[in-house]
């Protein structure tokens, strides 16, 4: 899959890349919005919105659907072109990705959970959503133990990176009945 058919130009120029990559070591995150180009995205957003997963509910951890590799919208976040931008922002070697791809809606949800060890990781998301009000929930929530947080709107067409540790949480703020039908994808990986 050729990554640079399908990712912003933006984001492959070399001195962008640099900026990203000394934003992202300074703070340890990094959020890029229009990261698809926006006919790739129009065109995806439209294919896969009204998929249906398979429920995944555990009433104290989580709800939402589990979406497989979604007609192969997960080998692009897992191409080789793709590990090797991310190795440049993150100055680490990336060979292979663990990747989730999750849809959420009314009701949908995960929390923090102690059995949830995590051992200095670089993770990634990204957000495939028609429209979205914050009024319904959703948020991506990154929390520490010393209650700092960093909350990530649901944005469409958003990538992040983030150097996570193991006092880092995370989870989805509960959807709640304003949605509607409305729903989100979130593809992650680390």
């Amino acid at each position: 899959m050729d990554f640079k058919k399908y990712v912003n130009e933006e984001y492959l120029n070399q001195e962008v890349l640099e900026e990203m990559k000394t934003s992202y070591l300074q703070k340890g995150v990094l959020k890029l919005d229009g990261f698809l180009k926006d006919s790739v995205y129009n065109e995806l957003i439209k294919l896969i919105l009204d998929i249906k997963g398979e429920q995944v509910k555990i009433p104290d951890r989580c709800s939402y659907q589990e979406m497989g590799d979604l007609s192969g919208v997960g080998k692009l976040f897992s191409s080789k072109e793709f590990l090797s931008f991310v190795s440049i922002i993150t100055g680490k070697s990336f060979s292979n990705v663990d990747l989730n791809i999750r849809k959420f809606e009314n009701g949908d949800y995960t929390l923090l959970h102690d059995s949830d060890k995590i051992h200095n990781r670089t993770e990634f998301f990204f957000i495939f959503a028609d429209k979205w009000n914050a009024e319904w929930g959703g948020q991506i929530v990154y929390t520490d133990l010393d209650e700092r947080s960093f909350i990530f709107p649901v944005d469409w067409n958003c990538f992040c990176l983030i150097n996570r540790d193991d006092e880092l949480g995370r989870f989805v703020k509960y959807i709640n009945h304003l949605a509607g039908k409305k729903c989100f994808i979130l593809i992650e990986g680390w």
